[in-house]
């Protein structure tokens, strides 16, 4: 999901702050609606996966996993 396609009549979601935005899914409107909260789960879960792929890999413990790793994240990153 790119940034461009999270936007309402009233503006880009991701630049209102998170209390706003919050407010706004809250209140039942059309837009932002359940399929905007949905992209943005989707691109929270995507970050925090690859986040995790990062810290993971960078264990000293993990290393026979950082092929793995890897794959996960550029998959992520190339497709959302």
């Amino acid at each position: 999901m790119k940034q461009a396609e999270l936007i309402s009549n009233e503006g880009i979601l991701l630049s209102r702050p998170a209390n706003q935005l919050l407010n706004d899914f809250g209140a039942g409107r059309a837009a932002p609606g359940s399929g905007s909260a949905a992209a943005l789960l989707s691109l929270l879960s995507a970050k925090m996966i690859c986040t995790v792929c990062n810290i993971s890999s960078n264990k000293e413990k993990n290393h026979l996993l950082r092929q793995q790793f890897q794959f996960i994240k550029d998959s992520i990153e190339s497709e959302i």
